[in-house]
């Protein structure tokens, strides 16, 4: 276990919080998160992904969601920012109402990933909508967290970037 922000060192106005490597079941992806996230019962999955189809991996940790799938788009890890931009720019044509960022490519772990930032005012919320490549295939990862929590979350997330691999360790840089 890692820790992310120990409570009263400088610069930091929050509790402890404490990462842990989780492997993301079917995703053949590895990553350090903030310790307390799980598998979303059921009944929530229903209320919060009602339709068909939805991410197949399904965490929360309080009030911060996290969903991941394994697509069937074949993705090699030098392809990781153009893939991003394509999801980019699918989002503003879908979404044309919401604040989205830049697109931003982290390189820091095992796998470079594609990232950019959307804000939805009208419900409250921020998501960071994330691509990566595993198993030769493209991952998509989100993380949806409450607006006014945005600040100490962007930056959990964006540490996190530089923890994710594959699965089995190796190194699938581009």
């Amino acid at each position: 276990m890692d820790r992310f922000c120990k409570e009263g060192s400088e610069g930091c106005s929050q509790e402890d919080i404490l990462l842990e490597t989780r492997d993301m079941e079917g995703l053949g992806l590895q990553l350090d998160l903030p310790a307390g996230f799980c598998p979303m019962d059921e009944e929530r999955q229903e209320k919060l992904y009602p339709w068909e189809g939805r991410p197949p991996l399904l965490w929360e940790n309080g009030a911060v969601q996290l969903t991941g799938q394994l697509t069937e788009q074949k993705l090699d890890p030098g392809e990781t920012w153009q893939a991003a931009w394509a999801l980019w720019e699918l989002t503003e044509e879908l979404f044309p109402e919401q604040a989205v960022s830049p697109v931003y490519l982290d390189g820091r772990g095992g796998l470079p990933v594609g990232w950019f930032q959307m804000a939805m005012a009208q419900r409250g919320e921020e998501h960071i909508k994330a691509v990566c490549a595993a198993r030769g295939r493209m991952v998509l990862v989100t993380f949806t967290y409450p607006a006014e929590a945005a600040l100490q979350w962007r930056s959990i997330i964006r540490h996190s970037f530089g923890t994710w691999r594959e699965q089995d360790g190796a190194d699938q840089r581009g």
